[in-house]
């Protein structure tokens, strides 16, 4: 599969930098190692002597490769020793990856999915850890990596994306990432954790040291060796997670209300919503809220303002039936907001969708100076046909199938 527009661009754009600053004495062997040329590259690259008429030739030929090939490439030059190497290897990738991600800024038109020859983009989750994947399972991150989230000991932040061998190993199926964590489903349904471990207060369990620890490489998250997994999720200023397996059940655990208990180092089933396939979860930093296969959304959680939608303000420690869409069926939910100040915004099938909760900053989309305790339409968003929807801390966002985005 050959490079895409965007990727032979990126070379185009810095090849002059590289071929100035590389030596193809240094290079060419590691081109061999790494599997990114052939020997027929080579002699081609050592049919002319002049450095860095070689260093052209090698710029041309990479421009034949195939996506994987390029990434590796890019990979190799960042961590080459000189930093002016590095900085415009980083260049190319970060315009290959941002050129094919994302749009004219002033626009309000996005992809849903970006396809290229390269694969399409399944999951990005952004947060302070930012990763993202393609089709080759070729995982990128940039962001904050204090708490190693990235799996990488090498920076404390990683300013432009760079590919993640550690994570791609894995052929992750889904990827979340936290403030100071990540989580990410491997292709064979475990999920695994890197960076600060959620619960960090002592547990008597044998798996104490765990929890008392960064953990700089994926570790498998205990609880979950026996079921297969398909998507993992937590919120990016929470200290919570939830995972959906193949059959519908959800597992969550860290700091929240795991039916009675506050707190909980393992996963474990939500026990109130046994005998119900979910398919689809969210959480914010203090509510939670879940959709099964009928069509039917629970939430629970911290209440106040509204953000659970039971039309009161009680401290829900079990999922309770949003019973105000009882006459709709939801297919997707995101929560969203601060500590105390949340809100929910859900699509329901028939093409509505409905938000309530904390009205501060206008993030419920509709004219409403207080908090909603109920469900409510946002009616300019009728027959727009919104596919997805996710939240912030104080804004939330809906995407139309055409690939309009509202804020």
């Amino acid at each position: 599969m050959p490079l895409n527009q965007f990727e032979i661009e990126a070379i185009e754009k810095h090849a002059n930098h590289l071929t100035h600053n590389l030596s193809s004495i240094d290079l060419i062997p590691l081109l061999i190692d790494h599997q990114i040329f052939t020997c027929q590259d080579i002699e081609q690259i050592h049919n002319d002597n002049d450095d860095e008429t070689k260093m052209a030739i090698v710029m041309e030929i990479l421009k034949g490769k195939d996506p994987g090939q390029f990434y590796k490439f890019c990979n190799l030059l960042q961590d080459s020793n000189n930093e002016t190497i590095a900085i415009y290897a980083g260049k190319m990738l970060r315009y290959a990856v941002e050129t094919n991600m994302i749009t004219d800024s002033r626009s309000t038109r996005v992809r849903n999915r970006v396809k290229s020859s390269s694969g399409d983009v399944k999951s990005l989750s952004r947060t302070y850890a930012k990763l993202c994947k393609n089709q080759d399972s070729l995982v990128f991150t940039w962001g904050n990596n204090q708490s190693y989230q990235l799996g990488s000991c090498r920076f404390e932040k990683l300013r432009i994306p760079a590919i993640n061998k550690v994570i791609s190993d894995y052929r992750p199926i889904s990827i979340a990432g936290g403030t100071n964590n990540s989580y990410f489903v491997s292709s064979s349904g475990k999920v695994y954790e890197l960076g600060k471990p959620l619960v960090t207060k002592p547990i008597k369990t044998k798996y104490y040291h765990y929890h008392n620890r960064m953990l700089t490489t994926p570790q498998l998250v205990c609880g979950l060796k026996n079921v297969f997994v398909t998507e993992v999720m937590i919120h990016p200023d929470g200290e919570f997670v939830m995972a959906i397996t193949s059959n519908g059940k959800l597992y969550s655990w860290g700091c929240g209300p795991q039916d009675n208990n506050m707190t909980c180092s393992t996963p474990r089933p939500v026990k109130a919503l046994s005998g119900k396939e979910i398919t689809q979860a969210s959480c914010s930093v203090t509510h939670f809220a879940a959709v099964t296969s009928k069509g039917k959304l629970y939430t629970w959680g911290e209440g106040k303002h509204g953000g659970l939608g039971h039309n009161d303000l009680k401290y829900h420690l079990k999922p309770k039936k949003v019973k105000a869409l009882k006459d709709h069926k939801v297919k997707m939910v995101a929560c969203g907001g601060t500590n105390h100040y949340n809100f929910t915004i859900a699509i329901t099938t028939d093409g509505r969708v409905w938000t309530w909760g904390d009205s501060n900053c206008g993030k419920l989309g509709r004219d409403a100076s207080q908090p909603t305790h109920l469900p409510a339409a946002i009616d300019c968003l009728n027959n727009k046909n919104i596919i997805k929807v996710s939240c912030s801390s104080e804004c939330a966002f809906a995407l139309s199938s055409d690939g309009q985005l509202y804020v």
